[in-house]
């Protein structure tokens, strides 16, 4: 097994060998000829270290390379899976609301009060506006069965502008009340 330095020794030994020769023929003719030799193989030398160093160069920027595409793809997979998760989320979130909503309007349909159809409907229209679903008809459905009810509001006029010390009130139909206005509103969003 030869070692790293043989193959410089083996040079010199047929440089030395070949100017050593008997025949004039086969030797060097002149030392510029050696020193021109000499420069070739130290110019080989350098040009084996070159593309040595361009070889490891090469293999370094492949690795380089290969890890970078690796972290991207991880990267890419991170995301995706993320993604994924707040879709899933966001789906859930969504599912409740509509959820929550169904049951808002199922309550108001049960419970009492002014207004109840119109805030049971308002509640069925978000929830549909999620999804719209069988259940969600028949809610609707219950809602509008609900009568439409009136909030009476009674407004005391006070004395008599006619000075006779008795008080006066009017209905909203017109006819006239002994001391107070009795009116008949249907229910608004403001709640007034």
């Amino acid at each position: 097994m030869e070692e790293p330095g043989d193959d410089d020794a083996l040079e010199l030994n047929e440089i030395i060998l070949k100017c050593c020769e008997s025949d004039p023929e086969r030797r060097y003719q002149s030392v510029r000829r050696v020193r021109a030799l000499e420069k070739r193989v130290a110019r080989l030398r350098r040009v084996g270290l070159l593309a040595a160093v361009l070889l490891i160069s090469a293999v370094l920027l492949a690795a380089f390379s290969n890890w970078r595409a690796r972290e991207a793809e991880k990267l890419q997979a991170r995301e995706t899976q993320l993604r994924t998760r707040a879709e899933l989320a966001e789906q859930d979130g969504r599912t409740r609301l509509c959820a929550a909503y169904t049951a808002q309007a199922r309550a108001v349909v049960r419970g009492s009060g002014a207004g109840r159809r119109e805030r049971a409907l308002e509640a069925v229209r978000q929830a549909a506006a999620i999804r719209a679903t069988p259940e969600l008809r028949g809610h609707a459905f219950a809602a509008l069965a609900q009568p439409d009810m009136i909030e009476e509001r009674v407004i005391d006029l006070g004395a008599d502008p006619t000075g006779r010390g008795s008080r006066s009130s009017a209905r909203t139909d017109g006819s006239l009340l002994s001391n107070r206005i009795e009116i008949s509103l249907p229910t608004s969003k403001s709640g007034i």
